[in-house]
């Protein structure tokens, strides 16, 4: 194999990496997104804009089982704050 083909497969392992984390570290990111949120005080304009956002989380909440971790994930980081 020479080196040219294995750069390729790095970076194709690479890019699978990245492709399969990227969506877990975005559902992981609504914990300090709910601390910032929280710290900062009512600000309606953040609020919506985290809304929107994060509206997949959202919707992965009211609509499938992971309803229990998500909140008990968020309660944990609302309690940071």
């Amino acid at each position: 194999m020479d080196s040219e083909t294995r750069r390729s497969r790095g970076g194709l392992a690479a890019a699978l990496v990245i492709a399969l984390l990227l969506p877990i570290f975005y559902v992981l990111s609504v914990g300090p997104a709910v601390y910032v949120l929280e710290a900062t005080g009512p600000n309606r304009q953040l609020e919506e804009a985290a809304e929107v956002f994060y509206f997949p989380v959202i919707f992965l909440y009211q609509t499938t089982p992971l309803r229990e971790p998500i909140e008990a994930y968020v309660e944990f980081w609302e309690d940071l704050a």
